[in-house]
């Protein structure tokens, strides 16, 4: 934390009193102002002035990953089987599965979707078939929007450079980063564009299908939020 940073804090708590709080002992702001991330270490001082122990990643490629998020209900569960439970419309922290009073069963000619469930329950087919009606509609929304002189921002990061066949290409049910037994693998971009060539693109949905095929129908998939 910079002078500026413990100075904006300092003056915030004498503003705002906070209780137990007392301005003019660092230690006690430095603890107020990083509670959620600070350390076990806690803080210190040494000669070179206050420091404090983090538990954030400054270099972090997200700030922070979470089961399901805004993938809660990426996984189309097949009729009769059955996944992980969601409290709510996001996961948030990590159902157990190990819980059987978690699992919930697709109702009968209902659509169940979930983060988390087992290979088999998974309707590959379907999230295919929802995926390309999906970017086909956004696609053919933002030139729509063009030829009215209108522009979205963040669809301009998504689609803008991209023929329809180039963008469907891009934006399938596969994600962009794909853990498997401990190995990591990824698409080569962030996520929030497919930022790579036409060749790789197609690569990497191909070795995705190809790992899914290959994993034991029992093996339990979950989805990840990678937030940034």
């Amino acid at each position: 934390m910079t002078a500026d940073e413990l100075e904006r804090h300092q003056s915030y708590a004498r503003r705002h009193p906070v209780d137990d709080v007392d301005p003019d002992d660092i230690a006690a702001v430095l603890r107020w102002a990083e509670a959620e991330s600070l350390a076990s270490e806690g803080v210190g001082q040494d000669e070179q002035g206050w420091y404090f122990w983090t538990t954030e990643n400054w270099k972090a490629r997200w700030d922070y990953w979470t089961v399901g998020g805004r993938w809660s209900q990426h996984l189309i569960i097949r009729e009769g089987g059955v996944a992980v439970r969601a409290d709510d419309e996001f996961y948030m922290g990590a159902p157990d599965p190990q819980q059987t009073d978690l699992w919930e069963q697709a109702p009968s000619g209902e659509r169940l979707c979930a983060a988390q469930t087992l290979k088999r329950h998974i309707d590959f087919d379907a999230m295919e078939h929802r995926a390309e009606q999906s970017a086909g509609q956004q696609w053919d929304d933002y030139q729509a929007e063009l030829r009215e002189g209108r522009r979205d921002s963040l669809m301009d990061r998504y689609i803008n450079g991209f023929t329809r066949e180039q963008y469907l290409a891009r934006t399938t049910w596969h994600p962009a980063y794909l853990v498997i037994d401990g190995l990591w693998h990824e698409r080569g971009d962030l996520g929030l564009r497919a930022d790579v060539s036409d060749e790789r693109a197609t690569e990497w949905t191909a070795f995705v299908t190809d790992q899914f095929a290959r994993l034991p129908d029992d093996t339990l998939i979950t989805c990840i939020d990678c937030h940034t």
